[in-house]
């Protein structure tokens, strides 16, 4: 495996672990945002261990699963998942959008959103191997 492929595994490890932390102590908002972060992170690493370039600095989930081929080796309720998450990244970045999407979670949603994610890395990373 690259160097670069396990730098963006560890990185994403680093965000699995922070995201626990965060819903553990009700900052639910900050692991979603890590579960989005997991997954690019994921994403990033299967491109820099099957290409010679760097990934693309895009944050779209689905832009960089379609661009890998991977989109639609995915399952249908991995896409759908990925589709909604995909925007949160964007909204809990702006003042505006970010009390919106804060005030809409819970720790269900939040624990869901990041069981969710954990499952599509694994699936993501079992590629590496």
């Amino acid at each position: 495996m690259k160097r670069t492929t396990e730098e963006w595994l560890r990185a994403m490890r680093y965000d699995v672990d922070t995201a626990d932390v965060l819903l553990q102590n009700k900052r639910y908002i900050y692991s979603v945002f890590l579960s989005v972060q997991m997954i690019e992170k994921a994403l990033k690493a299967i491109w820099s261990e099957e290409r010679a370039h760097y990934p693309p600095r895009s944050h779209n989930l689905i832009k960089l699963a379609k661009l890998l081929n991977i989109w639609k080796k995915l399952s249908n309720e991995q896409r759908k998942f990925i589709a909604y998450i995909n925007p949160m990244y964007i909204a809990i970045r702006y003042p505006d959008a970010h009390v919106a999407v804060e005030d809409s979670l819970d720790y269900q949603e939040a624990e869901d959103i990041l069981s969710r994610a954990k499952e599509v890395c694994t699936w993501l990373t079992d590629r590496l191997n």
